[in-house]
């Protein structure tokens, strides 16, 4: 125990005018010490701090940007708007191409915009559907989205990205189906 401090812890007692002998100013410093000990054993280095603030407010701008993202019921897959309708309604002719030239035009570097009429015939999967116009047939995908009801026999027109992968069946994306 270093005697300097005890004396000096006696004589700061005396100054104050409280009755403090040497033996009672050694228990003080030796738990001041202890309890000094323990809490530097929880504090946190400068360093510690600085990587824990940076970790806390990266991970917080994160999970706010995410659920941002997350929320934005107002948009597709493709990140276009939903529920948005065009307010021109053409009514004359429409150049459309047949499936057949659709897939003798293939070109698996480029895809095309087409607009096609005829039926869809079949269901194949949960957004996926085959189209027909007489000439061929080809997959198609409908947008989430649509809520209309169609048989086999309703004529429609259907507007949309041809997508021709080499490896993979050639699909048309649809943008816009319209019930002739």
């Amino acid at each position: 125990m270093n005697q300097p401090l005890i004396r000096h812890s006696v004589l700061v007692s005396k100054l104050y005018n409280i009755n403090v002998n040497s033996q009672t100013a050694k228990e003080i410093i030796m738990n001041t010490q202890k309890t000094n000990r323990s809490n530097k054993s929880r504090q946190f280095s400068n360093k510690q701090r600085t990587i824990l603030t940076t970790l806390l407010g990266s991970a917080l701008m994160f999970g706010a940007t995410t659920s941002a993202y997350a929320h934005d019921d107002d948009r597709d897959d493709d990140h276009k708007m939903k529920n948005s309708q065009a307010t021109l309604q053409y009514s004359g002719p429409i150049e459309t191409i047949s499936v057949e030239e659709l897939i003798a035009k293939n070109n698996w570097l480029d895809d095309q915009d087409v607009t096609l009429e005829g039926h869809i015939i079949r269901q194949v999967g949960k957004r996926d559907f085959i189209f027909s116009d007489g000439t061929g047939e080809i997959q198609v995908e409908l947008p989430k989205h649509l809520t209309v009801t169609l048989s086999d026999k309703d004529k429609v027109r259907i507007s949309g990205e041809y997508e021709s992968d080499l490896f993979e069946s050639n699909t048309l994306d649809v943008e816009s189906l319209l019930v002739l």
